[in-house]
């Protein structure tokens, strides 16, 4: 009986009153709430992608002049006038052609200049990210940088540290085609009386390929000249500098 009373029985544990058994219970219950929780976003993320893209208007691309960095104006300007000549539109009312598929087919036989006819880009298809039109963009981006770093466009006062911009001139770009020459294709009935300006004969008279455009507008040591006689052929009035 001492030896009972010196050595007393300890009570069996009670269910669910030992702390080592709680321990053990919820691991197993949080990996199955991590594994539906990560089920879940999964689910939203396969969803999220599934989205169909929206499309743009031509209003998301127009830039307002507040959004013109101070001094670029001009450089602007020039840009717009750089990308009349490779449409080889001869006065400011003058509404680019519409592309159809016989003027895609050069670009889908090769991606280069020379699978190009003519500066065509496809400005209907709302899409300035086809591999069609991000050709455009870049000869028009590419050509203006080598012509104005020539001292072409001088006569117009533009920034010269603004034509290495490529993301300034791209948002100049895509404004002007996409969504301002889109307005004029889209309704033909449009007169534009802001100013005028007629290009060269050159241009014009017979229409040159697109290669031999470039091959005009591309400004190095000998050509310098050449240039800024392009560029002296357009002449805009002091309103349009404001």
């Amino acid at each position: 009986m001492s030896n009972n009373a010196d050595h007393p029985m300890t009570p069996p544990p009670t269910e669910g009153a030992s702390p080592s058994n709680l321990k053990q219970k919820r691991p197993q219950e949080e990996p199955k709430k991590n594994s539906t929780s990560g089920t879940k976003k999964k689910k939203a993320r396969v969803s999220k992608i599934q989205q169909p893209k929206k499309q743009k208007r031509p209003s998301d691309w127009h830039l307002r002049k507040v959004e013109v960095p101070d001094g670029a104006k001009e450089t602007k300007l020039a840009l717009e006038l750089h990308i009349r000549v490779l449409w080889r539109l001869s006065n400011q009312n003058a509404i680019p052609p519409k592309v159809t598929n016989d003027v895609k087919a050069p670009f889908a036989r090769t991606v280069a200049i020379l699978g190009l006819e003519h500066w065509a880009p496809d400005i209907l298809s709302t899409d300035p990210d086809s591999s069609y039109n991000l050709l455009h963009e870049h000869i028009a981006l590419t050509t203006f940088e080598q012509v104005s770093g020539a001292f072409a466009y001088s006569h117009m006062g533009i920034n010269l540290s603004f034509i290495h911009d490529f993301s300034l001139l791209r948002k100049f770009y895509r404004s002007f085609v996409y969504a301002y020459i889109y307005v004029y294709m889209d309704h033909t009935d449009i007169i534009c009386l802001e100013y005028h300006w007629h290009a060269p004969c050159v241009l014009m008279t017979p229409p040159l390929p697109l290669l031999q455009i470039v091959e005009f507008l591309l400004a190095d040591t000998l050509h310098v000249d050449r240039c800024r006689v392009l560029a002296g052929s357009y002449r805009l009035p002091d309103s349009l500098r404001r």
